[in-house]
């Protein structure tokens, strides 16, 4: 019965295991895209949780586009397309606890590519949204904050002025992969001004229009960025 379920779990450690899980039945493939998911009470039944677990489990990862609930037809597993691919990306990467040395050698397969592509597109209004992200990630700092929301806001506006709504998924996706609790300890106060001070350079090859620059500077970004996390990773 679901009322015995759940003992010795607070909710949010409930909600966790019903979240992996869920995710354990996309990466092995026991879910195809297209494919429905069993009855709530059948899930929670399997995974030994309540049913209010899974349902929040359910709604959060529908609203990373994971899966879809569609009203009197049950939960999908998203059909494939470019973006919830990369979604998935994101799913088995946690579900392999990739290491952070490995999601910033990928960032650098990508993210250089992505600049060359928005030095040609750019316009001048998204130049000025770089602009203002810079100097609120700034402003952040300074005031005792992270920056960490505007910094992640400067990767996307990027990605978005390549034109290629694949690249902006790539970036969200590859950024949730820090969206976990030990991602904390990778905040420091050098990696801050750090990461500030190379969005400014990124930012000037940009608005010089420097295809080369750019590039090299976001590789040089993500290389400073990877040794100062990485060197608190255990």
């Amino acid at each position: 019965m679901n009322s015995a379920n759940n003992v010795g779990m607070t909710g949010e450690t409930a909600f966790a295991k019903a979240v992996e899980r869920i995710r354990h039945l996309v990466r092995s493939g026991e879910i195809l895209p297209g494919g429905r998911l069993p009855p709530e009470r059948q899930l929670a039944d399997e995974f030994g949780l309540s049913r209010s677990s899974v349902r929040e489990a359910i709604r959060a990862l529908a609203e990373q586009g994971i899966l879809e609930s569609r009203r009197g037809a049950g939960t999908f597993l998203a059909p494939a397309s470019g973006a919830t691919l990369l979604k998935r990306l994101a799913v088995a990467a946690q579900g392999q606890n990739a290491r952070v040395s490995q999601v910033f050698e990928f960032r650098r397969m990508l993210e250089p590519q992505m600049v060359r592509k928005a030095v040609v597109n750019v316009t001048d209004e998204q130049l000025e949204q770089m602009r203002g992200a810079v100097r609120r990630q700034e402003l952040d700092i300074e005031t005792g904050g992270t920056g960490r929301r505007q910094d992640r806001q400067f990767h996307r506006l990027v990605a978005e002025a390549t034109g290629n709504p694949l690249a902006v998924e790539a970036v969200r996706s590859l950024a949730s992969l820090f969206d976990v609790p030990r991602a904390k300890q990778f905040d420091s106060p050098v990696r801050d001004r750090a990461s500030l001070e190379s969005h400014k350079r990124v930012l000037n090859a940009i608005e010089a229009r420097d295809q080369d620059l750019a590039a090299k500077e976001m590789a040089r970004h993500l290389s400073e960025l990877e040794q100062l996390i990485c060197g608190t990773e255990e």
